[in-house]
């Protein structure tokens, strides 16, 4: 079938809870990533991708975010941070310089602290997410479940999926 650069989720599996929407879920796993950039004076988010929490099971204390590998590091560009700023969708009516998002290192002490895909072709990689319910706003980030992604007898010709980011 193909390398995926994107995450491919069957519609089939998601579930509708609490009078909410069943998209609702998919919405709070999928974030902005970006950096901080000085405009006019004062620090803003400045987006540079898109990113979804993942986990692998459900209420997992310490869930991944999953992004396109350039998105941490790009030596055609000469992009390597060392963090990445993280905005959750419930705060996108706060503006941009007022609320700069969650800082997440990419690097400690010089090591990288995120994976990339073991095939180098592959432009995918994660970072372990810690984030405190006060930096959060919330007690616990939704994540997806990796029961929750496409099996391969599930991707088919024609079949309904859903892409984050």
């Amino acid at each position: 079938m193909g390398r995926l650069c994107a995450l491919l989720i069957c519609l089939a599996s998601a579930a509708q809870a609490g009078g909410k929407s069943w998209l609702d879920h998919w919405r709070e796993s999928t974030v902005a990533l970006g950096v901080a950039q000085r405009e006019d004076g004062k620090q803003r988010f400045s987006a540079v991708a898109t990113g979804v929490i993942v986990g692998s099971v459900p209420g997992q204390k310490r869930p991944w975010l999953v992004t396109a590998k350039h998105v941490f590091y790009n030596p055609a560009e000469n992009w390597e941070p060392s963090y990445i700023l993280v905005r959750f969708s419930w705060f996108e009516t706060r503006k941009v310089d007022e609320y700069l998002g969650v800082a997440v290192p990419l690097k400690h002490n010089g090591r990288r602290m995120w994976v990339a895909h073991p095939d180098p072709d592959v432009d995918l990689a994660y970072v372990p997410l810690s984030v405190t319910p006060q930096e959060a706003g919330k007690s616990e980030l939704q994540a997806i479940v990796l029961s929750q992604f496409a099996s391969p007898a599930e991707v088919y010709e024609a079949a309904p999926v859903l892409v984050l980011g």
